[in-house]
């Protein structure tokens, strides 16, 4: 069973409104201090995303936090960064742009025409 508190409950909820799932999976702790040891940081992920990241778990190596990181991150941002990259590309044709070439009301010595 689940111990899940109403933020919880609340981020499942909105959560199930969106694109997104938690990829997050057994429950090794990500956060440890002296008292405490929690499953408290999650990875979210788009459902096109999350079938690329397999075998997550919670990274042994040192973070310099209480906080502990997932093994996988580095290929989700990858991931990531990959999408957001080909949806910019896709959406934001690169476009000629023209020469400029100055406004008519200014002269070439940087002042003003009206003010003189």
């Amino acid at each position: 069973m689940f111990d899940i508190n109403p933020r919880g409950r609340a981020l499942l909820e909105f959560l199930s409104t969106t694109d997104l799932e938690i990829l997050n999976q057994g429950n090794e702790p990500t956060f440890i201090n002296s008292n405490r040891r929690k499953v408290i940081d999650i990875t979210l992920g788009s459902f096109s995303v999350a079938p690329e990241v397999q075998n997550w778990q919670v990274s042994d190596e040192a973070s310099m936090s209480d906080h502990r990181t997932a093994d996988e991150i580095d290929l989700a941002v990858a991931l990531l960064q990959e999408a957001i990259t080909s949806s910019y590309e896709e959406n934001c044709p690169e476009q000629q742009t023209k020469k400029y070439k100055g406004a008519p009301w200014w002269d070439h010595y940087g002042k003003s025409e009206e003010n003189d």
